[in-house]
């Protein structure tokens, strides 16, 4: 049984071709540089009365700058604005927020909301935690557009590969 690759391959080109000319089309159109402001955020305990252990303290920092990174998923939080951001733990109890802004105020904003959030929950539990560190930089993220392209095309491929073998395995089953 004869199996008809010569028609597998133009299928895979085809469709190669048109991821090619979709990313291209995608990349054209986006900028150049995305310029981006990133907030730095260092969370520290301060010890309440009877507690010494410096090893607790920094692992109450490390559990509460996950509470913290909660805060800022939640629907509820809220900036005035319609500020894009997103963040993560970096290290133990750092954080890091990337800004899709270039205005360093929208950095100020961003830690004031969390310094509200860190001083009512301080308030409400009796707990010790201030923002030790923080910093504010601007960030040029630069578009790699080969990379998303060759991406887009290797992609491609490997899809196209898995449906002629998914409909050869099929067809062959079938008989």
């Amino acid at each position: 049984m004869r199996k008809p690759w010569k028609k597998y391959l133009c299928f895979s080109l085809v469709l190669v071709g048109i991821s090619f000319f979709a990313s291209f089309a995608y990349v054209s159109k986006q900028a150049e540089v995305k310029e981006q402001t990133a907030l730095y955020i260092a969370l520290a305990a301060q010890p309440l009365e009877g507690e010494s252990s410096s090893y607790e303290l920094q692992r109450a920092a490390e559990h509460f700058s996950d509470m913290v990174l909660g805060w800022t998923l939640e629907p509820g939080f809220e900036l005035g604005e319609d500020l894009s951001f997103s963040g993560r733990r970096q290290e133990k109890q750092n954080l890091l927020f990337v800004i899709d802004s270039s205005e360093e105020s929208d950095g100020l904003l961003l830690l004031e909301a969390i310094e509200s959030r860190i001083n009512t929950y301080n308030s409400l539990s009796n707990a010790q935690y201030v923002i030790a560190l923080h910093s504010i930089s601007d960030v040029d993220q630069v578009l790699n557009r080969s990379r998303i392209i060759f991406g887009a095309l290797l992609l491609t491929f490997i899809a196209s590969v898995a449906m002629i073998f998914t409909y050869d395995s099929y067809r062959s089953h079938r008989r």
